[in-house]
């Protein structure tokens, strides 16, 4: 297809240009990053207006749309997605999978621990210092209870016993910024040594993981609620995509 183009120029030169023109700006929408629940919620309330904001959440973040009635651009959000604790990463391997210890390993890890962090630490750190002198594991534990490992021990000529508690619960935030602390249990199992080149040690575990999180996260929603009463704040996700 030809295209016919008239030109009258108003003086006596006429200058051509050519190269390609600058693309028109497009609004993309803009998004906003909140680092914990207050952040996101002063955000909503300070962008939004009550009645066209909508706020979702799910099992990894919250996201608000802050003017539903917007069709002719991209709408403003905000987001905040879950992020973990440093108290969390420090216990990460024990409370996503089993971890083994040596003795000394499990020794040094709570001695790094924080004042009140585990409930009755200095007698755990004692037996575990002084397991070292255990010499022996085999077939069941004759000295053992309903909460506790006892074994017997020999320092030099002298004889006692070990008592290891089979929990131990730790005082933790999962969640960063969530201000959420909960008493987490955490199983204690001994290592028995499978040959004379092995030492015991001790396996750690947390088989209730996914009820913590599951209340870390219920408590960052309740919160949420309390800091945004009159908005509308459902479970779920927006649905992007258009009907053909």
């Amino acid at each position: 297809m030809e295209t016919k183009v008239n030109v009258t120029p108003n003086g006596n030169e006429l200058f051509l240009r050519h190269g390609t023109a600058p693309e028109i700006f497009k609004y993309k929408g803009f998004r906003y990053q909140a680092d914990n629940v207050n952040s996101f919620a002063a955000l909503v309330e300070a962008k939004s207006k009550t009645e066209h904001c909508v706020v979702f959440h799910n099992e990894s973040n919250f996201y608000a749309v802050l003017d539903d009635t917007v069709q002719d651009r991209e709408q403003d959000v905000v987001y905040y997605s879950y992020a973990w604790s440093v108290q969390f990463e420090e216990w990460r391997d024990i409370l996503l999978k089993e971890t083994i210890f040596s003795v000394k390993g499990l020794a040094d890890f709570l001695k790094r621990r924080e004042a009140h962090e585990i409930c009755n630490i200095d007698e755990l750190l004692y037996a575990v210092q002084n397991f070292r002198y255990v010499t022996n594991i085999q077939g069941d534990f004759s000295f053992e209870d309903r909460n506790n490992y006892t074994f017997n021990v020999k320092i030099n000529e002298a004889e006692g016993t070990v008592r290891v508690p089979k929990t131990l619960n730790v005082n933790m935030e999962l969640l960063k910024g969530s201000g959420f602390f909960q008493d987490i249990e955490v199983e204690i199992e001994v290592y028995r040594p499978k040959n004379q080149d092995e030492a015991p040690g001790f396996l750690l575990s947390c088989p209730k993981f996914d009820r913590y999180i599951e209340d870390a996260k219920k408590h960052e929603v309740e919160t949420l609620l309390a800091l945004l009463p009159n908005y509308l704040v459902v479970a779920g996700n927006r649905d992007v995509s258009r009907v053909s």
